[in-house]
């Protein structure tokens, strides 16, 4: 977790060595906002916008983007700030932190999960159903499924026994 605070009112900006590190700095490099945020990936200056707004309109603070270090490795950031007037001017105080593992395990999952929905979408003359803890049906899908003159929504959401007449629900 790295500490940053911006004075609104003289522009003098201030993060700690883990702050700047986070951000791809070297301790003695960073003195001003815009250097601070040079490392900003291309693609989401325009999420860094909302640092200007936030300023602007004195707002609370909550961005996540990514940052380029020198080494041309990217990282996410989280960024929260809220702002305070004090007899020292008008002050953004805020933290960052990486979420780079929570952001590269989200997008993993994301994969895999069109992996699986490309699969059971595909899965030639059969039918998948996956069913959760209380036995309700999560996923009903498949060629057999439609042969058998079923929809999904026939079954996601609902138990054996809410999904088919009670006759055929016991023979399963």
């Amino acid at each position: 977790l790295g500490v940053w605070t911006y004075n609104v009112s003289t522009d003098e900006f201030w993060a700690d060595d883990r702050a700047k590190h986070l951000h791809g700095h070297e301790p003695h490099e960073v003195h001003t906002f815009a250097e601070a945020g040079a490392n900003i990936h291309p693609d989401d200056r325009d999420r860094a916008q909302a640092f200007t707004n936030a300023i602007q309109t004195r707002s609370k603070l909550q961005i996540e983007y990514r940052v380029i270090w020198r080494d041309g490795s990217v990282h996410w950031i989280a960024s929260y700030g809220e702002f305070m007037s004090t007899d020292q001017g008008e002050m953004f105080y805020g933290v960052v932190q990486e979420i780079s593992d929570r952001k590269f395990a989200a997008a993993a999952l994301r994969d895999s999960e069109a992996q699986l929905w490309a699969l059971i979408k595909n899965l030639p003359g059969g039918a998948v159903f996956i069913v959760d803890r209380d036995l309700r049906y999560r996923i009903a899908e498949g060629e057999a499924l439609y042969a058998a003159g079923f929809q999904p929504e026939d079954f996601v959401g609902k138990t054996l026994f809410e999904a088919l007449p009670i006759e055929l629900a016991s023979d399963y």
